[in-house]
């Protein structure tokens, strides 16, 4: 029987990431550093694509970003758990990523024991370097797609170049295979598309550079490359496709190039400052906790060094080392710029795992390209230093990744990627959060010199909500929260209950004098909390939708909680008020009629009620959002649907 050493490998790869993973198997919810909580279901995160508005903080009508429209397609894979889903692809991504990596060394010319170690080095890159235990997601997911954005590049580049039909169509088929692949890789790490622009930019300069050298040959003398104007529509095909998955994610990372480096995920996993110097950055490790120790990555960079002395297959080694040495460029640059970012927008340190994945999957396709048929020209030499040479890199390159693989192994995935309970409030908090008028909690960190407030809803901010955490702390809360600790009046209380928050809560540890202060300001009473934490209830109505300064309960159908939101006052109303964020697309009705926004400058929406209120009244009010992002998501879907089936096998077979 055949002999399969890449089943082999993933299988060993598969135990061995299990055993790492041995902490984090059972339990709660799989979240910490740049990784959220998953949301209750798939559903979840579909109806956050769709929705205009989303309800986290004080609202959000900042768009979801491309990624969260793939983990709703994963979470079908589940059955609609989409915590299942979030933990078979971050823990599953070492097997994956060897999946996908074996399969373009394969198409690459790679041998079979050359292929399988290699699949398993780059399998193994989540883990040792500490991109799983960081939770960065967006790396994570990132190697396991770059190889196979690669194998459709590859495959592209190998097709049919002649002018039939069947031949321009398998061209089309190829070109959205790979376009797919790379709006699947720039939705989850967008530091890719750069990448791939100047990628696609060499190979058109080189594609010119070829057709101008060889125009004078004779045919049988030029080299065999695709025609420069298929080469310039494949390259931008690759680059144009992403923008259909998200248009305006890309958008705003043209306007702000930092940007470019918040992948999918939060933009900072709280690890502190990652440094990495240029050693670590040459043996592929982006810094943090849960890395394994650089130095052990020495055998496979001098192995993809002396990959260049083979004459017999130096084109594939330099297309890769060429590859690498993009991502290892565009790494330098990272640890350059760190420091730059806007710290509004949370990103305050750069993280470059995903260039070093792509410095790191062109080493290794290097070593197991240029090892081919290495052993038959070797023997046909007399024994000398050669053989001496190449058994001496051969060792220290296989012994390496499996070195660091064992360690990681050893010590298991480390924080801050934890399974527990992720809702971050008291039980009766979350549950008021999600029920009756659906009041918020402030969450209170520091001290009375410098206090940090988050708004939270009902379970906590979710996979997906990154992007709108400007709505967590609006100047519209911390000012008052701020004057309440000082000088406390009415009217800051009413500001605050007036943003929906009917609670305040302190986690462990608590500062003395901001409990001080709380404890004996007015309209404030304290209210249950964990050992150690504090709580504090406001004494006014609080929630959503308020009406006259009472509370209204609400109902919605919506999988998130988020609008339409339905209500019955008590008694008619003289002025409807929302805790959110005032925007064109907020309406109401009040038993069908259309209430008009009350003008001014306010922190909350607010819509004036005509008196008097006919007797007839049912007392119905309806809240809703509406703007044009339904009809943008369902152009967008169209496109992308147009795109997969394009991509769709063909009759003529797999490429």
């Amino acid at each position: 029987e055949r002999a399969r050493p890449w089943a082999s490998a993933v299988l060993v790869l598969a135990l061995l990431t299990v055993v790492a993973a041995r902490t984090l198997l059972t339990g709660g919810e799989l979240y910490g550093g740049a990784l959220l909580p998953a949301p209750g279901g798939a559903l979840d995160w579909w109806a956050a694509y769709t929705a205009g508005w989303h309800p986290v903080g004080t609202g959000s009508v900042e768009p979801s970003p491309p990624y969260v429209l793939l983990l709703a397609g994963a979470g079908l894979a589940t059955l609609g758990d989409a915590g299942a889903a979030v933990s078979l692809l971050v823990l599953g991504a070492p097997v994956l990523a060897a999946l996908t990596a074996h399969r373009l060394l394969r198409r690459a010319g790679a041998g079979p024991v050359a292929a399988a170690w290699a699949s398993l080095a780059y399998g193994s890159l989540p883990l040792v370097t500490g991109a799983v235990a960081q939770g960065r997601l967006g790396t994570v997911l990132g190697t396991v797609v770059l190889p196979v954005l690669a194998t459709t590049v590859l495959s592209l580049s190998t097709a049919d170049s002649s002018g039939t039909g069947p031949a321009r169509l398998e061209r089309w088929i190829r070109r959205s295979r790979a376009g797919l692949a790379a709006a699947v890789l720039v939705a989850v790490a967008p530091v890719a598309w750069p990448l791939l622009v100047v990628a696609a930019v060499l190979v058109v300069v080189l594609a010119v550079v070829l057709a101008v050298v060889t125009s004078g040959r004779r045919p049988g003398r030029r080299v065999a490359t695709p025609p420069l104007p298929q080469v310039v529509v494949s390259s931008a095909v690759v680059v144009a496709v992403p923008w259909l998955l998200g248009p305006w994610w890309l958008a705003e990372r043209i306007a702000d190039p930092m940007l470019f480096w918040w992948e999918a995920g939060l933009p900072d996993a709280g690890v502190g400052a990652l440094d990495p110097g240029p050693v670590d950055l040459a043996l592929g490790m982006p810094g943090g906790p849960g890395g394994a120790v650089a130095w052990l990555g020495a055998g496979v960079l001098l192995a993809a060094v002396v990959a260049l002395a083979r004459t017999s297959r130096r084109g594939p080694v330099l297309v890769a080392w060429t590859a690498g040495a993009l991502g290892l460029l565009t790494a330098a640059v990272g640890v350059l710029a760190d420091g730059a970012g806007d710290p509004t927008t949370g990103l305050t340190t750069v993280w470059v795992g995903f260039p070093l994945v792509v410095w790191w999957g062109g080493l290794v396709t290097a070593v197991a390209v240029g090892s081919h048929d290495l052993g038959p020209m070797l023997a046909g030499r007399s024994f000398g230093w050669r053989q001496l040479t190449v058994a001496g890199v051969a060792v220290l390159a296989l012994l390496g990744p499996l070195v660091a693989l064992g360690w990681a192994v050893a010590e298991g995935i480390a924080t801050p990627l934890t399974r527990a309970e992720a809702v971050p409030l008291p039980a009766y908090m979350a549950e008021d959060a999600r029920a009756g008028p659906r009041p918020s909690v402030a969450v209170l960190a520091g001290s009375t010199d410098q206090l940090a407030a988050t708004i939270v809803r009902e379970d906590g901010w979710r996979i997906g909500e990154e992007p709108m955490w400007a709505a967590a702390a609006p100047p519209a809360l911390t000012e008052p929260l701020s004057r309440l600790l000082a000088a406390p009046t009415e009217d800051d209380l009413d500001a605050i209950a007036g943003l929906g928050v009917g609670y305040l809560y302190a986690p462990a540890p608590v500062d003395p004098k901001l409990a001080a202060a709380l404890d004996s300001a007015p309209g404030i009473a304290p209210a249950g909390a964990p050992e150690g934490d504090r709580g504090w209830r406001l004494d006014r109505p609080a929630g959503t939708l308020q009406t006259d300064s009472r509370a209204l309960a609400l109902s919605t159908d919506r999988a998130d909680g988020g609008p339409p939101w339905t209500a019955t006052p008590a008694r008619a109303p003289r002025q409807v008020s929302l805790a959110a964020a005032p925007a064109p697309g907020w309406t109401a009705e009040l038993d069908g009629r259309r209430l008009q926004a009350a003008p001014g400058d306010r922190a909350v929406q607010t819509f004036a009620v005509p008196q008097p209120v006919p007797a007839e009244t049912d007392g119905r009010l309806t809240v809703s959002y509406d703007d044009d992002r339904s009809w943008w998501v369902a152009g967008q879907l169209v496109a992308l649907v147009a795109v997969v089936l394009l991509a769709a096998p063909s009759r003529r077979g797999r490429p």
